[in-house]
């Protein structure tokens, strides 16, 4: 002889078919707040990346290891194709890779790369600088001294170590 439930099967599992759409009810209302909270909290800080052909960037490359925390920026490199709003093709040292937005970054020149300004001053100057007056001379060499200085106490301000010729920020002041 079976034995006898309180309830009966077909009430039981009815009750059982609620609860649980009461349950579903409820873990959708919290997965979707809880979504809303990990979308806010990850664009405080997100940064949307579009580069543009002929962009120099550095590309994620992964190190001999199987580690991905070994990877190293390699470059620069530079955009050859744009395959999507996040998808490009990119060119380094002869080969193409295709790499999403994440895997690059843009490319910043250093500042010991790029010529100061009083270097090209001083190549302008000198090469456009045939003036018969001593006045116009003199203002000139005033201003190309004006502006190497600005020059150097901007470069100090920034810690920069290499200075033009043979001036000093003491000289400046």
């Amino acid at each position: 002889m079976p034995p006898k439930f309180k309830k009966d099967t077909t009430k039981y599992l009815q009750n059982l078919h609620e609860k649980l759409q009461i349950a579903q009810k409820y873990a959708d209302v919290h997965s979707k707040q809880a979504q809303q909270r990990y979308a806010a909290q990850y664009k405080k800080r997100a940064k949307d990346k579009h580069f543009s052909v002929n962009d120099k960037v550095l590309n994620l490359q992964p190190d001999s290891t199987k580690s991905r925390v070994f990877s190293k920026f390699k470059g620069p490199a530079t955009v050859v194709a744009v395959k999507s709003p996040y998808s490009y093709v990119v060119d380094l040292d002869e080969v193409k890779y295709r790499l999403h937005a994440n895997q690059i970054r843009p490319y910043n020149v250093r500042a010991d790369e790029v010529p100061s300004t009083v270097e090209l001053l001083t190549i302008r100057v000198s090469q456009k600088l045939t003036l018969s007056n001593s006045r116009t001379s003199r203002m000139v060499i005033i201003m190309m001294d004006y502006v190497r200085c600005s020059s150097l106490i901007q470069m100090s301000t920034h810690s920069l170590t290499s200075r033009p010729s043979s001036m000093t920020v003491g000289d400046c002041r």
